[in-house]
């Protein structure tokens, strides 16, 4: 399972989608509907060393929306400073951890139950990954 993620940090609202798989070219769909929902704001994307996010593909991308999005590269191994990070720590404790699934299909919907309640609670989602 493939997941992208972003979180607004002013809402608390956590933006969630699955992928077929971890490209740069589905880690550029995502982000082009990601702005969409947000057509004026200003927006901080945070990346980490994965290769999508380094992919020349995303010049255009970053191209295209670079008077609104600013791209931060974090330093080497510190997903500490990365909320979404967070959002993903919290999947995994709530979904996967001490929890048997009898296959692949039962943790997507663990997942989609997880996501479906976390866009219900705003405020903890704020809680969890800004402190």
């Amino acid at each position: 399972m493939a997941l992208f993620g972003a979180v607004d940090i002013g809402s608390g609202t956590a933006v969630v989608e699955q992928a077929a798989d971890l490209t740069a070219q589905t880690f550029q769909a995502f982000l082009t509907r990601w702005f969409a929902q947000y057509p004026t704001q200003p927006l901080v994307v945070i990346c980490d060393h994965a290769k999508i996010h380094h992919a020349k593909g995303l010049a255009p991308c970053w191209a295209q929306y670079g008077d609104r999005v600013e791209v931060w590269y974090l330093p080497a191994y510190s997903p500490h400073l990365n909320p979404t990070e967070r959002l993903w720590k919290w999947l995994k404790q709530t979904v996967i951890c001490n929890a048997l699934h009898p296959d692949v299909a039962a943790i997507a919907t663990s997942v989609e139950k997880f996501l479906a309640h976390v866009a219900t609670v705003p405020e903890e989602v704020r809680s969890r990954l800004c402190a």
